[in-house]
């Protein structure tokens, strides 16, 4: 017997409460149900066990009776921000961008004919599959694939297949690391280093500045199909600290492509293979290793 969660219509206003539902992990790490192609802030999160910092707490309750607004609340002090400690949303690791015939693929732009998508609970995979038409007339079927390890909990794996239908237009895939992701509307970590390195992409970051828990990032790729590939162009965007020269912060391959049925495997490797914690309110000399 399978277990499966299944949604057969894609809806917009939907989209953060079923990232949540449609979320995979192992245990050790949990990725929220975000679409790969496009990265909207409060539904994109991948969350390790036990990685946390400090944040402010932006309370917003509203007294509902008579009772609870005299003796419960106190609205004059919930107006003063507090620090909590929270679980971090460290990155999107699912980030590949898809560019058919010039045009941006994205959920909510062209025409979705077909939209499946499938959590296993057996198998802990999550499988979306998608017919888009573009605004020129030009369908393509897209399937993504992800699950994360329990083999290896630092492994996490995906797979996107493109497959046009109708055209034989330049098909461009961009996999990457996007490093903009917020906690609670904010964005508490910080970019240590990052690098593009033949077939890998890298990346290390601190959690935020109370502990300051090191993470380091590893994606492989790997490009099947019955084409050949025409371009590969490695860059890297955002090297120097500086968001208000440069806000956008994420690590890109691009690998331009031939039309025809294409396979791009990422694994996300050896997540926190080596991480260590330093609390920055005690001496230096006290930072240990977990």
């Amino acid at each position: 017997m399978r277990y499966v969660l299944t949604e057969e219509k894609y809806d917009m206003a939907k989209e953060r409460h079923h990232a949540t539902l449609f979320a995979t992990g192992n245990g050790y790490m949990g990725v929220r149900g975000s679409f790969e192609e496009y990265s909207t802030l409060g539904v994109q999160g991948l969350y390790v066990r036990g990685i946390l910092d400090e944040i402010t707490e932006i309370c917003t309750p509203v007294p509902d009776d008579y009772y609870m607004k005299k003796y419960y609340f106190n609205e004059e002090r919930l107006k003063d921000f507090e620090k909590t400690e929270c679980g971090v949303n460290l990155a999107d690791i699912l980030t590949v961008r898809i560019v058919i015939g010039g045009e941006l693929f994205q959920m909510h732009e062209g025409t979705v004919l077909s939209y499946r998508r499938e959590l296993d609970f057996r198998t802990g995979t999550l499988v979306r599959r998608v017919r888009w038409k573009n605004a020129s007339g030009d369908i393509t079927d897209l399937r993504f694939e992800r699950f994360a390890s329990y083999a290896d909990e630092h492994f996490y794996c995906q797979k996107v297949t493109v497959t046009p239908v109708n055209h034989g237009k330049h098909i461009e895939i961009s996999s990457g690391i996007d490093l903009r992701t917020k906690t609670n509307g904010q964005r508490v970590t910080k970019i240590l280093s990052q690098s593009v390195r033949g077939q890998s992409i890298r990346a290390e970051i601190e959690s935020g500045n109370r502990y300051a828990f090191a993470c380091a990032f590893a994606v492989e790729n790997t490009l099947t199909g019955n084409y050949p590939v025409t371009t590969i162009a490695n860059h890297v965007e955002d090297t120097i600290m500086a968001p208000f020269r440069n806000p956008l912060r994420k690590i890109q391959r691009q690998r331009k492509v031939r039309a025809g049925k294409n396979h791009l495997h990422r694994h996300f490797a050896r997540y926190l293979s080596a991480a260590r914690r330093v609390d920055r309110a005690a001496p230096a000399g006290n930072a240990g290793n977990v």
